[in-house]
């Protein structure tokens, strides 16, 4: 069975490089994987109790059905927009704790330390703007996509050695 691109990065799904106009019939993979379109219901696990109750499904609400309508979210990508969900709760909690103040005494030698929820903060912000930029949520990430949402229409049209592979 082969790996595909071994080395770098993953290969860029086929519906991304149609949204994004760098689609080619001559290097298609004719055996891709082709998921349903994805629930816009928010699973019922996914808020994790980490961030704050009820963020994350209010960011699944609001996002998905934008995703699903230009065929980005699927069935497959259910547990990273999740993720992205869960991140948000988080980003959203670590704000409000900091809101009490960002730098308190140290409960053992009385010195200022910098709260723990700016670590939080910061490592969730990043993390949750990678994930927008996997999604094409991010004004970077959407000026490449063009807006078209199909793909390739016939087998036949395929050029090169994958029309002969049928």
């Amino acid at each position: 069975m082969s790996v595909g691109n071994r080395g770098g990065r993953p290969r860029k799904p086929t519906k991304l490089h149609i949204l994004h106009g760098t689609y080619r019939k001559d290097r298609n993979h004719p055996d891709e994987p082709k998921p349903d379109i994805a629930s816009i219901e928010p699973p019922e696990d996914l808020d994790n109790g980490l961030g704050k109750p009820g963020e994350a499904v209010k960011f699944w609400k609001t996002n998905a059905h934008l995703l699903i309508s230009v065929r980005v979210l699927t069935q497959l990508d259910l547990a990273a927009f999740a993720m992205l969900a869960n991140q948000w709760a988080l980003i959203i909690k670590a704000q409000e704790e900091l809101t009490k103040g960002i730098i308190f005494k140290s409960p053992d030698s009385g010195y200022p330390m910098l709260s723990p929820w700016w670590s939080i903060l910061k490592r969730t912000q990043d993390a949750f703007s990678r994930g927008l930029i996997e999604f094409g949520m991010t004004p970077a990430a959407r000026s490449r996509i063009r807006g078209s949402t199909e793909g390739p229409q016939k087998a036949d049209e395929r050029k090169g050695v994958h029309r002969f592979l049928a």
